[in-house]
Formats: C-alpha cells, structure tokens, sequence
C-alpha cells in the first residue's frame, strides 16, 4: 500500500519549482515515469516506484536476467534518480522510510509531462520561451586526494560539458589559484593537509564573499554543517553514491551558479 501523503495543510502546500529545475527533473525518462505515478498518487513507497520504473524501462539484452536488471534500476534511482529529484524540489526522498512524497505542484507537473512527452525537455524548454541554463561554469575543485580530483574532473569532462574543473591538491595552492583567475564556483573537501575546509572557506570570504563556495566532505557532522553554514558556504554536500554522487555534485553547482547569477543580475 501507498504511503499516505502528509496531512498537515502546511506540508502539503506544492514548492515553486523553476522551469529549469522542471525540464532537468523531467529530462530522463526513468525520472518522467517515477512523476507520472507520483502525479496521479501523491506519494509511493520505493517498491512501488522500483515496480514503475521496471514496467517502463526499453527492452532489455538477452544477456540480462530480471533480478539483475531490476538491481541496475533500483541502485539508479534509489542512489541518483530520487536524490535528484529531491534536489530539484520536487519530491521528498525520505532513504530511511523508503518512501517518496510528491511536492511539487500536480497540475503542473502534469503540463510539463504533457510537454516532456511530446517532445525532448530540452525542445520543450525552447518552444516555452524559457532560457537554457547559461554554460561554463568554471570551478575550482580543492581536493588533497589526486586520484578522486582527476575522476571528477574526468567525470565532469565527459557527461558535463559545461562545467571546466580546475584542480587544486590544498587550500594554498588553491588561494594562489584565486589570485590570479576568476572561478564562477568554488568545491572544496573538508579534512586536507594544513587546514580544513572551513578554514580555507574563511579566506575566501575575507577577500570575496560572493562567489558560490560548495563544501564536498566525507565529514558528514553537524558541527561541519553548522560551521559551513555560518561563514557563508552556499551548499554543503556528502561524498557518496559512487558516480551518480558526481552528477548531484554537478546539479548543486549549477543551482548555486545560477542563483549567484541571479543575484548579481538583480543587483545590477
């Protein structure tokens, strides 16, 4: 049986959603069929949401048994998909319950279905009169372990062409960096040789405290949060999800470009 959706009214309220958030939620057909369910019934345990998305996926090689393909599209959704989705604003992805809750608006999610489906999101977004995202973005990428800098930048490189990842091994090297180039974001690790990431995000603000800074750690603690929070990070994010952690990476940096974007336009 479903999850029942939240009954308070003030839960229930649909989140404003952008059409850009829209049209990268709506971009995948595994994502489009995992709304099309949540439009129709609000909320949907990650079984049922498993069962849809199996029921819908294209034909698979003979090769593949059902419970491997089934495991590739559980570890697909419950690992990027719905983590995704949540980014975007448009679910509640609640891991521990294994449960998903509709939040975005039905109605309109159920125009820009009818749109997804007639055509490619990215033809839609155009035909709507709605600007893509602006490309190159340029991000410094503080890293102390080479062989995770070079795979994001290597990841980056391949699947988001429009983010350039410059690497840095260290908040020095990094600062050197900042002195002489302009990023339009900055993703640092926490825990690295000499000082730790909220140290380093300290710097960067005393000379600018503008410029997107995203905080990428395996130290996932309150104490860390609270302390990025405090001294200005934009958005602070886990490592994890193997390769689809990579993709939410790059989905935070462009939300928080864009909405530094935003500002800056705004206050022009």
């Amino acid at each position: 049986m479903s999850p029942s959706p939240p009954t308070d009214d003030a839960e229930r309220q649909p989140t404003s959603i952008s059409a850009e958030n829209y049209g990268s939620a709506l971009s995948d057909p595994v994502r489009r069929a995992v709304l099309f369910h949540l439009k129709n019934e609000g909320a949907a345990s990650f079984d049922e949401i498993a069962d849809v998305a199996v029921a819908t996926a294209p034909p698979r090689p003979p090769a593949v048994d059902d419970d491997e393909e089934r495991s590739a599209i559980e570890n697909a959704l419950f690992h990027l998909h719905l983590p995704k989705l949540e980014l975007l604003g448009v679910v509640d992805w609640d891991q521990p319950e294994r449960e998903v809750v509709l939040r975005a608006d039905p109605e309109r999610l159920g125009d820009w279905l009818d749109v997804s489906f007639a055509e490619s999101v990215h033809g839609a977004i155009d035909t709507l009169g709605v600007p893509e995202p602006k490309a190159d973005i340029t991000v410094l990428f503080v890293e102390d372990y080479d062989q995770l800098a070079e795979l994001v930048a290597d990841r980056f490189a391949a699947n988001h062409a429009d983010i350039t990842v410059t690497t840095a091994s260290n908040a020095e090297t990094a600062l050197d960096a900042l002195a002489s180039t302009a990023f339009d974001c900055i993703v640092s690790d926490y825990d690295m040789p000499g000082s730790n990431g909220v140290d380093f995000l300290k710097a960067v603000r005393r000379v600018d405290d503008a410029v997107p800074f995203v905080l990428y750690t395996g130290k996932g603690t309150d104490e860390v949060h609270s302390a990025a929070t405090d001294h200005g990070a934009s958005a602070y994010l886990q490592k994890g999800g193997g390769i689809g952690g990579f993709d939410l990476l790059a989905d935070r940096i462009r939300q928080v470009v864009s909405e530094s974007r935003e500002t800056e336009a705004a206050g022009a």
